[in-house]
Parts: structure tokens; C-alpha cells; sequence
């Protein structure tokens, strides 16, 4: 059933906004209980209560850090839900009020579904217009009906209001956070891409598609290219400036390269066979994106590239000597591009098809301090501000950087560094 014009008409999207904004700071009012409570339970605990009971206490401490935690998770996911349904609900029902303004300066009839009806003495002319605005009309309750029932089954799951989702002897940071990290959080960035998406016409006319995007605000139109980079070049009206905007300038072409992401994160084209690829993968989307690459072999010291080939989609001849060591790992090759005219842009000013690095700011095992040991792909932003990115080894597409955060009891802190790549060579 579609949304009659007067439920969405009485529909108060801002304040969904205001309730995102309100639920974010309770989802960090979570992260800092959950840090000092994971600090108390391994850290002073253990060392001023050494003895059975004291155990017990560090682990009833732990529990309550991780419901901690697993609520802001929730909140979180929430949070993503309502600033994706918001906008597209936003801009549905400015669409619908400009449609009744001028229906009623033309003296037309709206009915609750959506059929406006010129008066009986109307000349042609306007009939042919109540019949194209009856089309708009309809089509943005239809967009804001699938955004609302996109934003509905994520608020409805089980696991935004379950703290324990594995069922298994109370709640654990090994198993239930870990749980809600792969399975809560995905669920509303994936419900805020669905409620976007439906915001945006789909088999249309260009006409219909040019005065859709007109209507927009500019930081509407801001907020749909860095969460639908692909959607929205794909329009086929959009302005060829906006086109160009979403393709970058660094010397590549964004779209191409969010595309291969998008086709093979999940597939093993380009892998070395047994090897962790994530890095592998980042520089395979921005070849893909054609950034060209430097130095006439990959081994030489100032090199980024591979042999030719390697080149060859063969099994037997991707293996890692055949690449540069700026090519396949992550502290080399955040290295390389920073030292090479790219820009650390912060996760504020993150876009689709920068890469991102997570790099620890503490010793670990098998890193130290300043070393990179990640790397992805931006693939979207949401209009909250939550950052996506696409990753391989292990594949995921549009995970939230929330769940990748510093967490004090998962061995070593680590910051996130984002590069906008630029080609100086």
C-alpha cells in the first residue's frame, strides 16, 4: 500500500533527524562506559583484587563493558536507518507539497492517493498537466512508501532490542559484540542505502530525472553523491559537471574504480593465492579506476606497479613478486602515496574512492607503533557522516567504520588515516 498524501504531508522528518543526532550521543556516551569499564575489569581490577572473587568481579565487569558496547552498536545502526530515510522522506514531501501548491493554483482537486483532477471546464493544456502531475506525484509517494519500509525492517529486527545473539552462557566480547559488529551494524547502513536508493527515480524520463535533481537542495544533492556515488552517476540527465565531480580529479576516474570494487570484493580476481589481499585489492580498484602506474619495474625502490604479466588473468601468475611491495602492503603503500602528492583528508572529509588505513598508535603483536596493517576502499557516506568502505581478505562491501574503531580490549588501539590519491607522476 502507498502512502496517502496526507500521511506524508503530516510527517515530521526533522525531527527523525534531531532523534539521530539525540541516539549518536548516547551511542558514544555507550563507547566511553564500555572503555572505562574493559580499563577497570583487565587493567586496576586484577591488580587490587587477586583472588577468585576478584576473577569473578573482572568478569562481570567485562559482560557489562560488552552490553555496553552492544548497545551503542544498536543505537548506531539505528542512527544510520533514520539519517538515510530521513533525507529521501525529506525531499519526497517537499516534492508533494510543490505538487498540491500548484495543483491548487490551478485549481485542481488532489485526492489522498495521489489523482489530481483538473476542473471540468479546464482547457486541454491543463489537463495534460494534472495528468504529468498526478505521475510526480505518485512517484514520490512511491519512493517515500519504499523508504519507509525500508527503514521499517531494520527497526523492527531482533537485533536492534538482543544483547546476548549467539545464546551462549550470557553476554561475551568474543562472541555476542563480534556478532552485533558483523551482523547490527551492516543492517543499518544497509537499511540507510535502501531508504536513499528509494528516494531516487528509477525508470524515468530524463525530463522527469532533470527536474528531480533541480529540486534538490545542494546539500542534498551533496549527501546522495557521497552515499550513491554509482546511483547517482548513473543517471542518465545528471549535470555533466556533477558526473565529473563524482569521477575525481586525482588523475583517475572514481566511478570505474568504485565499480570494480563493487563487482569483485567478494570474488578472487587479481588474489595471491594464500596471501592477505586487502591492499592488493585497493590497488587493483584504482588501476581499474586508471591511475597509471609508476616506475619501469615494480621493484624498484620508487615503484608502484606490477609486471606485465601479471597482467594476464591466469592462476599461476598472480603471486606477490611479480608486484611492487608499495602495491600489496598496507604500510607501504600508505607510505608511498603520502609521500607522493596525495592528501590525508581525515575521516570528516572522507568521499567515495579514497582509500583508508588503520594504523596503530600502540605495540602489538607483529606491529609497532605507526605501522599500517589494513587498507580499504571508501565506497560511500552516509549523511550522518558514517564512512563505508569496501575491503577484501575478508570481502565485505559498505562496512561501517564504527565497527572498526579503537577497542581497548582487542589487542593494540589503532587511528584511521584517509588518502585522497593524486597522481604526480
Amino acid at each position: 500500500m502507498v502512502l496517502p498524501v496526507s500521511v506524508l504531508l503530516n510527517a515530521n522528518p526533522q525531527a527523525w533527524v534531531s532523534l539521530e543526532e539525540t541516539l549518536a550521543h548516547l551511542a558514544k556516551d555507550m563507547d566511553e562506559a564500555a572503555e572505562g569499564l574493559y580499563a577497570r575489569g583487565t587493567g586496576a581490577l586484577p591488580d587490587a583484587w587477586a583472588d577468585a572473587v576478584g576473577e569473578l568481579a573482572k568478569a562481570e565487569f567485562i559482560a557489562l563493558a560488552a552490553s555496553f558496547e552492544i548497545v551503542g552498536i544498536q543505537l548506531r545502526s539505528a542512527c544510520s536507518v533514520l539519517s538515510g530515510m530521513a533525507v529521501t522522506m525529506i525531499t519526497c514531501r517537499r516534492e508533494t507539497e510543490q505538487w498540491m501548491d500548484a495543483a491548487s493554483w490551478k485549481q485542481c482537486t488532489v485526492a489522498d492517493d495521489g489523482t489530481i483532477t483538473p476542473p471540468d471546464d479546464a482547457p486541454e493544456s491543463v489537463a495534460e498537466w494534472a495528468s504529468t502531475a498526478t505521475h510526480a506525484l505518485r512517484s514520490a509517494l512511491t519512493r517515500a512508501t519504499k523508504a519507509d519500509a525500508a527503514a521499517a525492517e531494520v527497526l523492527r529486527n531482533w537485533r536492534l532490542v538482543t544483547l546476548d545473539v549467539n545464546r551462549r552462557d550470557g553476554i561475551d566480547v568474543g562472541g555476542d559484540v563480534k556478532e552485533h559488529l558483523r551482523g547490527t551494524l551492516p543492517l543499518g547502513t544497509g537499511g540507510a542505502l535502501d531508504a536513499l536508493k528509494a528516494g531516487v527515480p528509477a525508470a524515468e524520463s530524463d525530463e522527469f530525472e532533470r527536474r528531480w535533481w533541480a529540486g534538490l537542495t545542494n546539500a542534498e544533492r551533496s549527501q546522495l553523491m557521497k552515499a550513491l556515488p554509482l546511483t547517482v552517476a548513473g543517471l542518465s540527465s545528471l549535470p555533466p559537471e556533477m558526473r565529473e565531480k563524482i569521477r575525481g580529479e586525482g588523475g583517475y576516474d572514481r566511478v570505474k574504480m568504485l565499480h570494480y570494487a563493487s563487482d569483485h570484493w567478494a570474488d578472487e580476481k587479481g588474489d595471491w593465492k594464500g596471501l592477505d589481499n586487502c591492499t592488493n585489492f585497493v590497488s587493483h580498484t584504482l588501476e581499474a579506476g586508471g591511475l597509471s602506474q609508476k616506475g619501469w619495474t615494480p621493484w624498484g625502490a620508487e615503484s608502484w606497479g606490477h609486471t606485465v604479466v601479471s597482467g594476464v588473468d591466469l592462476p599461476l601468475v598472480h603471486y606477490k613478486g611479480q608486484y611492487s611491495d608499495t602495491w600489496g602492503g598496507a604500510d607501504q603503500q600508505h607510505d608511498f602515496f603520502a609521500t607522493h602528492g596525495s592528501e590525508s583528508v581525515g575521516v570528516a572529509g572522507a568521499e567515495p574512492g579514497d582509500a583508508i588505513y588503520w594504523t596503530h598508535t600502540t605495540e602489538s603483536p607483529g606491529h609497532s607503533v605507526g605501522e599500517e596493517h589494513h587498507a580499504a576502499v571508501v565506497s560511500a557516506v552516509l549523511p550522518n557522516g558514517d564512512v563505508l568502505y569496501t575491503q577484501h581478505s575478508d570481502g565485505a562491501q559498505h562496512l561501517s567504520l564504527n565497527g572498526r574503531l579503537p577497542r581497548s580490549d582487542m589487542g593494540g588501539d589503532q587511528e584511521i588515516q584517509v588518502l585522497r590519491i593524486r597522481k604526480t607522476w
